[in-house]
Order: C-alpha cells, then sequence, then structure tokens
C-alpha cells in the first residue's frame, strides 16, 4: 500500500490501483476522518440520508397521527350517530285494579261485565262459611227453614237469642248466566227482622237498617279480603245511599245506587214490611234487599 499523493490520508493499491480507506492496517475500511476540504462526493449522501431518515420518521408520525386522528374522528362520528340510551318509557296510565270489573265474555265485544276471576262465588261462600259459621246452601238444596234453595249459592244465618226480635240475614251470588259455569258478576244481601206477637217481640225500620248495615260489612270483608280500602269504600257508599232506601226514596227501579271508583254498583231496596198470618198471631217482617254488581259493560281490550 502507498500513499496517495493526490488524496491526503488516503491509500493507493499498488496491484490494482483502487482507493481504499485511509487505515493502511485495514486498506478497505474507511477512516473516520474530518470531511475533505471543499467537500467531497459522501457528505451530501450521508446529509442527505439524515434527512430522508428524518422525513420518513416524520412521515411515519404523520402518518400515525393522522391514523389515531382517523380512528378518534371515526370513533367520534361513530359515537355521534349512535343514538342515547332511552329512559324508561314512563305511562301515565294508572295501574291495573285487580279488584275492578272485567269483561265476563273476553271474547265477545258485547259482554257484560264481571268481576275478576280471582273472585269466584263458591270461594266467596267458602270465606263466609269459615270465617262466620253460617250455614251455606247451593241451589236445589234445602235450607235451614226446610225451604228450597234458588240461589246458586247463599248463606244464611238467624239469631233471636241477643235481642226481642228475630234477625236474619243472607248472603248470595249471581253468575252472568245464571248458571254454576258462568262468571259471577252480582252479590246478593237480604237482610230482616221479625216480630212474633207470641214473643212478645217488637222491631222497626231502624233495627233492619242496622242489620243491613252489618250484612253489607261482612260480605265486602269476604268479597275483597285482600283490599281494605275497597272494603270501606263500599260500606262508606252504602251508608250514603241507605238514608234514601230507609226513607222510602227511590231513584230507579232497583232504588238507589252508588258508584265505586273501579266501577262497581252497590245499591238497595227500600224497607219493606210484610206481615204475615200465623195461628199464633201476625208476625210483621221488615226487610231490605241489597246488591253489589259489575257494571253493565266494562272496557272492552283493544284487538
Amino acid at each position: 500500500m502507498l500513499p496517495d499523493p493526490h488524496a491526503h490520508g488516503a491509500w493507493v493499491d499498488q496491484w490494482n490501483g483502487r482507493f481504499c480507506g485511509g487505515n493502511p492496517q485495514f486498506p478497505h475500511l474507511a477512516a473516520q476522518q474530518p470531511p475533505p476540504p471543499g467537500g467531497g462526493s459522501k457528505k451530501p449522501w450521508i446529509i442527505g440520508g439524515s434527512i430522508l431518515g428524518v422525513v420518513l420518521v416524520i412521515g411515519l408520525v404523520v402518518v400515525l397521527v393522522v391514523t389515531l386522528t382517523g380512528k378518534s374522528g371515526d370513533t367520534a362520528a361513530l359515537a355521534s350517530q349512535t343514538p342515547p340510551p332511552s329512559a324508561p318509557a314512563s305511562s301515565s296510565a294508572p295501574p291495573t285494579d285487580p279488584n275492578a270489573p272485567v269483561p265476563c265474555d273476553p271474547e265477545s265485544r258485547v259482554s257484560r261485565s264481571c268481576f275478576p276471576p280471582k273472585v269466584t262465588g263458591q270461594a266467596f261462600l267458602d270465606r263466609i262459611a269459615q270465617k262466620q259459621k253460617w250455614p251455606c246452601f247451593k241451589k236445589g238444596e234445602k235450607d235451614g227453614a226446610g225451604d228450597t234453595v234458588r240461589d246458586l249459592g247463599v248463606c244464611k244465618a238467624a239469631n233471636d237469642v241477643e235481642q226481642p226480635y228475630l234477625m236474619s240475614a243472607s248472603i248470595g251470588y249471581d253468575t252472568h248466566t245464571h248458571e254454576l259455569q258462568g262468571t259471577m258478576n252480582e252479590v246478593l244481601l237480604v237482610a230482616s227482622t221479625t216480630a212474633r206477637p207470641w214473643k212478645n217481640e217488637k222491631t222497626d225500620v231502624g233495627k233492619t237498617k242496622d242489620v243491613a248495615i252489618n250484612v253489607m260489612g261482612i260480605a265486602v270483608a269476604n268479597l275483597w279480603p285482600d283490599d281494605k280500602a275497597l272494603q270501606d269504600e263500599t260500606k262508606q257508599a252504602f251508608a250514603k245511599i241507605e238514608e234514601q232506601c230507609a226513607g222510602g226514596g227511590r231513584t230507579s227501579v232497583d232504588g238507589p245506587k252508588a258508584t265505586l271508583h273501579n266501577g262497581f254498583e252497590v245499591s238497595c231496596s227500600s224497607i219493606d214490611t210484610i206481615g204475615v198470618n200465623d195461628p199464633r198471631g201476625a208476625t210483621s217482617t221488615i226487610v231490605q234487599t241489597m246488591r253489589i254488581e259489575a257494571p253493565l259493560r266494562a272496557p272492552q281490550p283493544s284487538r
């Protein structure tokens, strides 16, 4: 290897004249020498390579930023297009009253209304028999007095021990078909007091009125055992029209009538006196009938 006379720090291969680096021990490895004065062919490429690297790095950063920004923008766009979760639907309709009247025949648009399915005549009378200890009878059976029962079902009671007159009561029911297979639509109540002269008994309208109020209370307690408010409403409604019934006033064929908040109707007849001849003397019975019934028509379900 010989020094290059034309380039300081460079060497020339004496055999093949190739240009090599500045270290004679490693002639083909470029020495880390200061750049030759006046510039050279390598510096621009080193600078150019640095610029290219910077450009590539900047381009990569820009691509990443654009990509991330684009994804973020897409996410924001999707978020803006996604509807917010809907609030729970609120209905202004009041909750369904489980004791309200229902159509007797839901499939018919002309069906009248009845008690809801959970209220049945047999269950109603069974509660009276259990709580009041009254004997109950079905249609066709003989009651305690030996008379044939004409109601579908009825519970009866009488007492002449605790007062100087005979006190009698009956609570029965009917269905919209007047058959046992029908749906219950009416409660029938009868209250009476009887004076038997051979026992020195006396009675009047006021005594029968008291019995009627008592019978109504027994009926509603067993008709709606799970709704104390409805029981109270029914008794209060009856107390108001009872004054008209006891006074003999009539506003319709069935007598005064009151409508409860859920649509059921309470009515009463005038208090009448019935005389019956008896070999021991004429008896005088003061009687009143009452009803709790579903209205003629119930709201029809939409189809």
